[in-house]
């Protein structure tokens, strides 16, 4: 705060001169101050303008980045989703193909044994040809048809066999049953009526 300020005396009162002369310097002394204050005001609005001007920027940039990363991660997470989708369809598509050719695998199998059990069943003959097939090795070996394993036990049939050659018998047993096609060769005269015995029991 400011010295007090004294003034002369005269007879009137306080000199004119020097009351008006410090009224003068009051006025410039407030009117220094309103300038400095405004001055202050100016300084401190621009520094508050440049201040949210800087803060404004970075909020910009923040956003700004984070759209970039959330934009990345969408695109990396579409590509994964894309190419997921790509795999599980190759996938599936190799899934199908290898269930078309497991199908083909089993129908041809299924097809190639119902040939092999149609062949095995035209191979095999009727009850009358069996019959037949035994009174002709009887003929052929002269079996005696006293003997009470005539028709069970192919063993005592070949001990009462003369020796013939396998592969004439073979040719004979065949044209006996009338094998179109036959798919099992007559290795000797023991599998023949091990075989003709059990489509018998059969």
């Amino acid at each position: 705060m400011k010295n007090l300020v004294k003034f002369r005396s005269v007879l009137n009162g306080y000199c004119k001169e020097e009351v008006d002369t410090y009224i003068d310097q009051l006025r410039n002394e407030i009117k220094n101050e309103q300038l400095a204050v405004s001055r202050l005001l100016l300084q401190t609005q621009k520094q508050s303008e440049r201040i949210i001007a800087e803060a404004e920027s970075k909020a910009q940039d923040i956003i700004r980045d984070a759209e970039l990363k959330h934009q990345k991660l969408e695109q990396s997470a579409n590509q994964a989703k894309d190419q997921l989708i790509s795999e599980m369809r190759e996938d599936f598509v190799e899934l199908l193909e290898m269930t078309k050719q497991l199908r083909k695998i089993v129908l041809d199998s299924q097809q190639n044994f119902d040939r092999s059990t149609a062949c095995v069943l035209s191979a095999l003959p009727g009850e009358e040809n069996v019959d037949a097939a035994i009174e002709k090795i009887m003929q052929m070996y002269q079996v005696m048809e006293t003997s009470p394993k005539l028709h069970t036990d192919p063993k005592t049939i070949i001990q009462t066999m003369n020796t013939v050659p396998i592969h004439q018998e073979a040719e004979r047993m065949q044209e006996t049953l009338k094998v179109k096609e036959p798919s099992v060769t007559v290795e000797n005269i023991e599998d023949l009526m091990n075989s003709i015995n059990a489509q018998r029991r059969g």
